[in-house]
């Protein structure tokens, strides 16, 4: 079986942890805290609690594949553990939330750092697109465009287009070489 490293990323609120709650075959290990009231908690998530404060896990087998994936906490203060856990990355998955365009920028942040730093092949999972308030794919093509990476509307919450990301994703990284190197 093939081990493969995913990172989960994306600003704070993004879903990271929903995601990976709603998709791993195994009961992943979350890293959440409550809120401490540093930096933007509150200001967009009022009704938020907790945040996650470093590596998540949670494993999805497919076939002869074993994806870890690794969510990583979406607030800058944390970026500190964002080197090490780009290392050996066979692809990643970026969630926004697509009600909450102000925040995408941190996310494009993040897209930045470890392209930079550990490059490999990613999606957009653009989240919550269950919900009134969502941006359209046009909108959301928009911002990411400069990208040129496949998007994928997904509510994780709702487990929508959660296994056609993961499939989207297996593409790219085929496509580019990464699946088993």
């Amino acid at each position: 079986m093939a081990n493969l490293k995913i990172v989960v990323g994306g600003h704070f609120g993004a879903g990271k942890t929903t995601l990976i709650k709603g998709i791993s075959h195994v009961r992943p290990v979350l890293t959440e805290a409550k809120l401490s009231g540093l930096g933007d908690d509150k200001e967009y998530y009022p009704n938020k609690t907790t945040t996650t404060v470093g590596a998540e896990w949670g494993k999805l087998s497919i076939g002869n594949l074993a994806l870890h994936m690794f969510g990583i906490p979406g607030q800058s203060r944390f970026s500190f553990i964002w080197d090490s856990i780009g290392v050996g990355t066979k692809g990643y998955i970026f969630l926004i939330d697509s009600t909450k365009p102000e925040l995408w920028e941190d996310t494009m942040e993040q897209i930045d750092f470890f392209m930079e730093r550990h490059p490999a092949p990613f999606i957009i999972a653009a989240n919550k697109q269950d919900l009134p308030d969502a941006k359209s794919l046009d909108e959301i093509k928009k911002a990411f465009g400069d990208y040129n990476v496949p998007i994928i509307l997904i509510s994780a919450l709702k487990n929508i287009n959660t296994q056609e990301l993961i499939k989207k994703l297996l593409e790219e990284m085929v496509k580019h070489g990464k699946q088993t190197k």
